[in-house]
């Protein structure tokens, strides 16, 4: 049994091997987040993802009650 040498299109990032040029820059998009929140050096992928973060970790509301205790 040989090792076979490993061809393709490398990510810079992870180091994961994609076949084609275009698989590996779709891949590449994963790594890239256009959205940074203003109150930390958090970045996200989608603007749903910073709204969540921003909202369970920078605002005080805490809409979700416990049921059983004061915990919100």
């Amino acid at each position: 049994m040989g090792l076979f040498p490993v061809q393709g299109y490398q990510c810079s990032h992870c180091s994961k091997f994609y076949p084609s040029e275009r698989l590996l820059r779709d891949h590449m998009r994963h790594h890239i987040n256009h959205y940074k929140c203003s109150f930390c050096d958090m970045t996200c992928p989608r603007p749903s993802s910073l709204t969540l973060h921003i909202r369970y970790r920078h605002l005080d509301s805490k809409p979700f009650n416990c049921q059983f205790c004061h915990y919100a």
